[in-house]
Order: structure tokens, then C-alpha cells, then sequence
């Protein structure tokens, strides 16, 4: 494994040091760059992968696709161990340059990935009268930075009356330092969900509530602190409480369900659940669509996004799918990225429940809390107890292999995407194994050797390679097939 990683990192040095003058301080300019968080680089992903599927759906297959697709794992791998090395800008910075790469991008696209861009205060508020202020700092160099060029921002009103409410226009020169503007050309905000652009570049969103967060989250929890649930709600009611509490005025940068979270939905279906809690029902029993959740455990909640198609709503059991996210990532890796959450269009298609929680499952009482998970989800939903399946990639796929022992008698199959050592127990769940010829980080040797040798004891595993793919562009292509191998598989009693 060291040396595949050691490998992918000096077959990628060279694009990397090609970019490093665009990194450096330029002395003359002065520029206090800023550091990539966790919400610039889920930006960054999330359009990485809708570069990486248009690519797939524009270039025709053959020796030249083949090759593009191996510069991607590489340079993409890459830039994974800049961020594990705690170089998130420098990770940013490499796979923005792929992604340009990859589809034609004018000035005002560039100078967008280029620029860390904020508003402050993070959620606007109709008593306030005045729109919060556009703030800026360069993550590294760009081309247009320092010039005299014009760049217009503008911003967006909320659908369906969709329309220009506002424009700013700032010089190159004055980008290439970090700085404030206001609106001042902006017509009064009323309440919604606006966004922002630079030239046909998104850039971020902008939610304007009728009270701060913080504030409606107060109301929610005093409401809610007054409700003393039955022992059959007590799930239900645990789980609303930590959902009121996404309602921040500043959404922490390095929590993603903090960031993501939709003020004004939230507060909608806040409104509806602790509604419901006060008349003794539960919100969430055969609820359909995209959820965030939280489900009670000793030491604290364990966070994870549900996924209901309205097939599956009803009485008529349904298969579940539990996903477990690789190292780096969290609950809404298999909804949001990892191929734009092909495993949730997936289970539209094919009518499974999904549940994807922060994987929390590597310890003593992974086991515990995943049986904790399942009984849940099962009390809410009808799931056929025949049709439970874990799937994982990379860490994920390590802690799914961790399962398919002692869960046996729960699990109808476990796929390990990436990752995943496996036992030679008799007595296991039936595994699919699939690695990446490319991958830098965890090396399909030595996950073909320990299928292998797992085999060899009695295991009922299968190994598959995928070729020209690495350790996070895998994924998507091996999404489909894992399905129907999972849904092929029922436990046997």
C-alpha cells in the first residue's frame, strides 16, 4: 500500500509543481491567502464530479478516454493525499486545474475557483433592512488577478419568480486582495433562497429568513423541551432536537449538515415535526424523500442522511442499503458526491431504502450501533429483514468487511468498493469486492490477495477490477453493478 501511494504522488508531482507559482506569495502583491475549509472543498468536489460525468458522457470510448481517465485517478489521488497531509488548498488548487481541463471554462469561471467568496453574515434576515455584504479572499493566484478587468457578480432571486436582484462589478485588481462590498444597488430582500454568480459560474447561495436562525431555533427547542415522548417516540424526538439545532446564524465551515441545511426548508419541516411530537405521532414514520437524521446513543447522536424513495413508503417490505463513507468524508458523501449521488438516484430507480450514516462503525461498538441503526430504520419503515446490505467505500469498505462476520445473520451481502481486508470465516456475509486498477491510495493487489486467501477458508467472496479508475473515480461506475449484485442476494434462514 505504501508504495502505490508513494507511486500515484510522484507520477502527479509534476502537475503540481506546475501549478506552484500560482500558489506562492507573490511579494509585491501582499496577498493574505486564504485556507481551503471543508465547504470549499465540497464545492470543489461537487463540481469534479459534474466535470468528470460530462466527460464521460462527451468522450467517446477508446485509447485516448482510457488515458484521460488515468490522468484523472492520478492527479485526483493525488490531490486526496495533499488533503490528508493537511494541505486542503493546495488539493483545491489541483483539482480545480483538472477540472478546467476537462471542459472549457472562460476568465470569470477561473477567477470563481480562484476566490474564497462569503457573505457576511452568513444568513440575511428581513428585519434587517440590508443585505449582507460580498467578501472575498484569493486562494491562490489567477491569471486575471491584478488587472484592470471587470468581473460582474450577481445575484439571483428565489425560484419561481427567478430574477436579477442585484449586480456588483469589481476589478481583477481588486479581487487580488481580500476585501468587502455592499449591495448598494440591491432592491429590499425578501425572504428565499438566493444565488449568486459570476458570469454563468455559481458560486454560492444566499437564504434570507423572516427571523435569524438562531433565534427560530430557540422557539423550536422550547417547544420541543416542553414535549415528554413515550418511549416510542423517543427516537423521533431526540432526532428533532438535533435537528433544530442545524439552525445557526453562521454555519460552521467544517460541518457540512451545517452549511448544506437549507434554512427556510428546515424551519418549514421543523414546524411539522415538533407539531406532530406534541400530538403524539411520529414525523417520520413512512416518511418519503432526503433527509438529514440523528439517532440517540449513549455518548451523543450519530448523524446520517436517509433516503426514502415513495415506493418504499408504504407496508410492502423494501430492501435497505447502508452506505459507510471513506476516511475524509461524512453522512452526505453517497448523497452529494461520490458521482453526484448516483446510489440515491439508485435507489429511486430500483425502490430500496438508503441510509448513510457517519461512519462511526470501526470501534467496539460499530457492530452495536450498526444493529442500533437497522432496528430504527425498521421501525419506521418496512424493510424486509432478508434484504438488509452494507456498502462501502475505502475506510468504509474496511468497516463493511468488519460486518459481514459478525452480522451474518443480519446481512444478506456487503460490497467493499476500495478497500477492505477480509476474514476467512465460514460464516459470513457474501462479499463483492471491487478495486481500481489506478488507485493510488489503496492498491488492488493487496485487496485481490486477501479476497483471495479469504476464499481459500470458505468465504463467499468475489473480487472485481475496474480498469483506468482510481481510489474516488471508481465509485460511480461501480455503483450500478454493486446494486444488482445486492439486490441478486437474500438471506438465507
Amino acid at each position: 500500500m505504501l508504495f502505490s501511494v508513494c507511486a500515484v504522488w510522484l507520477s502527479a508531482l509534476p502537475l503540481l509543481q506546475d501549478g506552484r507559482a500560482t500558489l506562492d506569495e507573490d511579494p509585491s502583491a501582499k496577498i493574505d491567502f486564504a485556507k481551503a475549509t471543508r465547504l470549499d472543498l465540497s464545492r470543489c468536489l461537487l463540481d469534479f464530479e459534474a466535470a468528470v460525468r460530462a466527460f464521460d458522457a462527451r468522450e467517446p470510448a477508446g485509447a485516448a478516454k482510457d488515458e484521460t481517465s488515468v490522468r484523472i485517478a492520478r492527479v485526483f489521488d493525488a490531490a486526496t493525499l495533499s488533503f490528508f497531509l493537511g494541505d486542503g488548498t493546495r488539493a483545491l488548487h489541483s483539482m480545480r486545474r483538472l477540472e478546467e481541463s476537462l471542459r472549457e471554462t472562460d476568465a470569470a469561471a477561473r477567477l470563481a475557483h480562484s476566490l474564497c467568496v462569503r457573505f457576511e453574515p452568513a444568513v440575511g434576515v428581513v428585519s434587517q433592512a440590508a443585505w449582507p455584504a460580498l467578501t472575498w479572499t484569493p486562494f491562490y493566484s489567477a491569471d486575471m488577478l491584478q488587472s484592470a478587468q471587470e468581473f460582474e457578480f450577481v445575484l439571483v432571486g428565489p425560484a419561481p419568480a427567478t430574477s436579477v436582484v442585484a449586480r456588483l462589478k469589481l476589478s481583477g485588481e481588486k479581487l487580488g486582495t481580500a476585501g468587502a462590498a455592499a449591495w448598494s444597488n440591491a432592491q429590499a430582500p425578501v425572504p428565499g433562497r438566493y444565488e449568486l454568480r459570476l458570469g454563468a459560474k455559481h458560486l454560492c447561495a444566499l437564504n434570507v429568513l423572516g427571523k435569524a436562525p438562531s433565534q427560530l431555533q430557540h422557539d423550536f427547542l422550547v417547544r420541543w423541551k416542553a414535549i415528554a415522548p413515550p418511549p416510542t417516540l423517543a427516537a423521533a424526538h431526540f432526532c428533532a432536537g438535533e435537528r433544530a439545532k442545524l439552525l445557526v446564524d453562521a454555519p460552521n465551515p467544517a460541518r457540512s449538515a451545517e452549511f448544506m441545511a437549507d434554512p427556510g426548508l428546515l424551519a418549514a419541516q421543523l414546524e411539522q415535526e415538533i407539531s406532530a411530537l406534541e400530538k403524539s405521532k411520529n414525523p417520520y414514520r413512512q416518511r418519503p424523500g432526503d433527509l438529514w437524521r440523528s439517532m440517540p446513543r449513549k455518548q451523543s447522536g450519530l448523524a446520517y442522511r436517509m433516503y426514502a424513495p415513495k415506493a418504499a413508503c408504504g407496508d410492502e417490505p423494501h430492501p435497505l442499503v447502508i452506505a459507510l463513507h471513506g476516511a475524509g468524508g461524512d453522512e452526505n458523501m453517497f448523497f452529494d458526491a461520490y458521482d453526484l449521488g448516483r446510489l440515491r438516484d439508485l435507489a429511486e430507480q430500483h425502490g430500496f431504502l438508503l441510509a448513510s450514516p457517519v461512519n462511526a462503525f470501526l470501534g467496539s461498538g460499530g457492530q452495536r450501533a450498526m444493529l442500533q441503526l437497522i432496528d430504527l430504520l425498521s421501525s419506521d419503515y418496512a424493510v424486509d429483514p432478508a434484504r438488509i446490505y452494507v456498502l462501502g467505500h475505502s475506510m468504509g469498505a474496511g468497516a463493511a468487511a468488519g460486518l459481514a462476520g459478525p452480522l451474518h445473520d443480519r446481512l444478506a451481502g456487503v460490497v467493499c468498493l476500495a478497500g477492505g481486508f477480509f476474514s476467512k470465516a465460514a460464516k459470513c456475509a457474501p462479499i463483492l469486492a471491487i478495486a481500481a486498477d489506478e488507485d493510488g491510495i489503496v492498491g488492488w493487489r493487496g485487496i485481490e490477495s486477501s479476497a483471495s486467501k479469504a476464499r481459500e477458508g470458505g468465504a463467499r467472496i468475489e473480487f472485481r477490477r475496474l480498469p483506468h479508475l482510481g481510489h474516488l473515480t471508481m465509485v460511480g461506475p461501480s455503483l450500478p453493478g454493486a446494486v444488482e449484485w445486492m439486490l441478486a442476494h437474500k438471506l438465507e434462514r
